[in-house]
């Protein structure tokens, strides 16, 4: 169990790197567009959903999204980091 347990926390900060290194990409403005890949309900915190979202064929998760806003795959969405963390602003049409 304990080995497990090792495994999974490797595999963690595994993930938190890779997650790291693409925030780190970001544009100096720390403003942007990206589109919404996947939704996945109830996964995120409080119960709301998870979101990740595509930049520059890089896969992104959301920390936050606006309260006012319910994505949806495809979605255009202007991201903003904000202290390290991905944000969802809202939805553009074209």
């Amino acid at each position: 169990m304990t080995e497990l347990s090792r495994a999974l926390g490797r595999a963690a900060r595994r993930n938190a790197d890779a997650q790291s290194a693409r925030l780190a990409e970001l544009p100096a403005v720390r403003q942007f567009f990206a589109t919404v890949t996947t939704v996945t309900p109830g996964a995120g915190p409080g119960g709301n959903a998870l979101v990740t979202v595509t930049w520059r064929a890089a896969e992104l998760t959301v920390a936050a999204y606006n309260a006012a806003y319910t994505p949806d795959v495809g979605h255009r969405v202007r991201c903003s980091l904000v202290d390290n963390q991905l944000v969802i602003e809202g939805r553009y049409i074209n």
